[in-house]
């Protein structure tokens, strides 16, 4: 069984979210994964995908309008697929905890290993659900002024999967940089502090076009 994580997360600044901070993933690599896994039809999938994000043989359907044969390629897969959608932050962790641990004793109850690749873009920094107000934050009462916001840091959860989610789950990290320089050392600090078994690193410019693969065992 393989769980799949795809697209942004976004971190509303209002409980009765109006206003969020999101970032750009579209979801596409996740969305290719699911695909190429289904393809090779010897696992099920589990997706957890954000709303409106690429969605797998979505790329395939246009293609289908001017090439029956592609057509015919879709839901042609053996095993299942399973999409749990997501939108916020919150969203995101409380379905990847409960889908880790459910996952984890399937594929141990079928003499498996489950694998885990967690290629959706989470949020760095967030607004703690606290501190968040209630109604919609009005504009003219920070019209003169500007509007402060005070984001803190998003508990990391990476290491929760091996340690104690699904601890014996096969675990792929992403990391995406801005610096080259900082993309080996932060992928290697990734392998080890989170205890995962691979991170596929890319720099932001060059990311459709290479990416770099570092797994726990130094290759």
């Amino acid at each position: 069984i393989v769980v799949v994580t795809s697209g942004g997360t976004t971190a509303p600044l209002e409980r009765a979210q109006v206003r969020c901070v999101d970032n750009f993933s579209s979801g596409a690599r996740g969305a290719r994964l699911v695909e190429e896994l289904l393809r090779r039809g010897d696992c099920d999938v589990v997706m957890l995908q954000r709303e409106g994000s690429c969605a797998p043989h979505e790329r395939m359907v246009n293609e289908s309008l001017v090439n029956d044969s592609r057509a015919r390629e879709i839901g042609r897969a053996p095993h299942a697929l399973i999409v749990v959608r997501f939108k916020t932050l919150y969203e995101y962790l409380t379905s990847l905890k409960a889908t880790c641990e459910a996952v984890g004793d399937e594929a141990k109850a079928r003499g498996g290993r489950a694998v885990v690749v967690l290629a959706a873009a989470v949020s760095d920094f967030y607004v703690p659900w606290c501190d968040l107000p209630e109604h919609k934050i009005q504009s003219s009462a920070h019209s003169a002024a500007g509007l402060e916001l005070t984001l803190k840091p998003v508990p990391k959860m990476l290491g929760m999967i091996k340690h104690e989610w699904c601890p014996e789950a096969f675990a792929v990290g992403f990391k995406l940089e801005t610096d080259v320089d900082l993309l080996a050392d932060k992928a290697r600090k990734s392998l080890e502090r989170y205890r995962l078994d691979a991170v596929v690193a890319n720099e932001l410019t060059t990311r459709y076009d290479y990416v770099t693969v570092f797994a726990a065992d130094g290759s």
